[in-house]
């Protein structure tokens, strides 16, 4: 029983030894350079190539010498000029709401229309079907976004066919001049097809429902509209690309500027912090006598500040530079540290001498136009600091 466990133990080495035998003799002789074959690449962050936008008009002049496709009769092809098929697009925007800044985010609803004149055929002469179930946005998640489309139809010698949407999309949002910041929320939307095959154009602007825009903080001031043809960094693999080529679709980019109400901003932001450095003057001034008063109102302020600036930063993200409320701030504190030095000389201002009493009176004299100053001018060179 042993010796038999110990001959199919040999076997096995056996055919292990002549199966590696039989590798390293292809590899030998095909040559395989394993580094070769499956290089390692390193890219730093400067030299990732990124998609790009161009004028539509752009893009068909500089594919003017393509050559058509081989289904084209001699005289379509003699008259051809890339792309295949333009499609007209319009957008209905229903509801603008649900602006996130935490996320960046905002609720939109809307009804995207298309209308062509001839059958949609791709470059191998096939139906490209439905061109609204080819659409991407800019959505955050698609279990959040709703999309519902119907057969397109022909009418009066026209194809038609719409899209309605529904869902959350995603905006890089500007906080510079927060609280009183304008945004500009964008709707993109591209077609999935090949731009040699489809191109699309809004020939007019938006229409809107009267009250679309329910971001009560917010009012609407323009709306355009950009008909360009977006270029990926990549061709996806495609083969038949002439060399140095990418995919490109064409791509609408719809932007909807929004501007603070500044009553609101005034009246949640600014009027509390305020209030909170106008009590910082007034315990600075003759009019507050009682020492005990005087060091003790600077660390009530400072605590005050402290939770306004929690309340507000919760606000809006984390964000890599400085907001015209964060510079408030910082005015604020400083501020406070003036008065708190100011009130610390006039409690022990009876204990000097009459030289020792001149010295400090003057140092109270430079708080108060310290404050003064801080108060007035910390605002507009906070707005100017914030601007650039």
């Amino acid at each position: 029983m042993v010796r038999g466990w110990v001959y199919c133990w040999e076997m096995l080495v056996l055919i292990r030894t002549f199966s590696l035998g039989i590798c390293l003799a292809i590899t030998s002789v095909h040559g395989l350079d394993i580094d070769q074959k499956f290089p390692s690449f390193e890219t730093s962050p400067d030299q990732l190539r990124g998609e790009k936008y161009v004028e539509v008009s752009e893009w068909i002049q500089s594919k003017s010498e393509v050559a058509a496709p081989e289904w084209l009769d001699v005289e379509q092809k003699h008259s051809w000029n890339p792309p295949l098929n333009i499609i007209d697009v319009g957008l209905h925007i229903e509801s603008l709401h649900r602006l996130n800044h935490q996320d960046q985010t905002f609720g939109f609803t809307g009804t995207l229309w298309h209308q062509w004149s001839n059958k949609l055929l791709g470059w191998d002469g096939g139906d490209l079907g439905n061109p609204a179930e080819n659409w991407f946005f800019n959505s955050v998640d698609t279990y959040d976004f709703y999309e519902a489309t119907g057969e397109p139809y022909q009418s009066n010698g026209k194809y038609s066919v719409t899209l309605t949407i529904d869902g959350r999309l995603k905006s890089n949002l500007d906080y510079r001049l927060y609280p009183f910041d304008s945004q500009q929320l964008v709707v993109e939307m591209e077609l999935g097809s090949d731009a040699y095959e489809i191109l699309i154009s809004a020939k007019d602007a938006p229409t809107v429902y009267k009250n679309f825009n329910r971001i009560t903080d917010y009012e609407v001031q323009k709306i355009t509209t950009e008909n360009l043809v977006k270029i990926h960094p990549t061709d996806y693999g495609v083969p038949d690309y002439l060399v140095g080529e990418t995919f490109a679709n064409g791509y609408v980019r719809t932007t909807i500027a929004l501007k603070r109400i500044y009553l609101n901003s005034f009246f949640d932001y600014i009027l509390p912090l305020l209030t909170v450095t106008a009590l910082l003057l007034v315990n600075a001034s003759r009019l507050s006598t009682d020492k005990g008063v005087k060091l003790s109102l600077p660390p009530a302020a400072l605590l005050s500040i402290i939770f306004i600036q929690q309340f507000t930063d919760q606000q809006i993200p984390n964000l890599s530079y400085l907001t015209f409320l964060d510079y408030l701030y910082l005015f604020a504190y400083t501020l406070v540290f003036v008065c708190f030095f100011e009130a610390a000389i006039f409690r022990y201002e009876n204990d000097m001498s009459a030289s020792e009493q001149r010295i400090f009176t003057r140092g109270r004299m430079i708080c108060k136009k310290t404050m003064i100053g801080i108060f007035l001018l910390g605002p507009p060179i906070s707005w100017f600091l914030a601007s650039n």
